[in-house]
């Protein structure tokens, strides 16, 4: 018997990806830099560490960028973001049915949620 259901957030729930794209793109405009697409898709559906942007762009301007600012950015491109097809419904036809309801990431718990 299923007693709950649980849903990945990115990728699953909300388009997560091109935020963070988005948001490495952006810093490196704003300081004059072109942040190159080959790099960034090393990393689509990999779980982060064959490519780490941090390390690039210290070794390309020789200073880490504003983590916080950058989490912020990435966190208003992500909240912009709607539910994926289908979760909603899912999610209510979950509660109609009385299953119990979990997200799993595997970022930060403040991140998912």
């Amino acid at each position: 018997m299923i007693h709950a259901v649980i849903v990945a957030v990115h990728g699953l729930m909300v388009e997560t990806e091109a935020a963070a794209r988005d948001s490495w793109v952006a810093l490196s405009q704003d300081h004059g830099e072109e942040f190159p697409p080959r790099a960034w898709s090393v990393v689509l559906g990999g779980s982060g560490r064959e490519f780490y942007p941090i390390v690039y762009r210290t070794e390309r301007v020789g200073w880490p960028p504003d983590a916080a600012a950058l989490r912020e950015h990435k966190q208003r491109l992500v909240a912009e973001q709607p539910l994926l097809p289908g979760v909603a419904i899912s999610i209510v036809d979950a509660r109609r049915l009385g299953l119990a309801l979990g997200v799993a990431s595997s970022s930060l718990c403040a991140w998912a949620l």
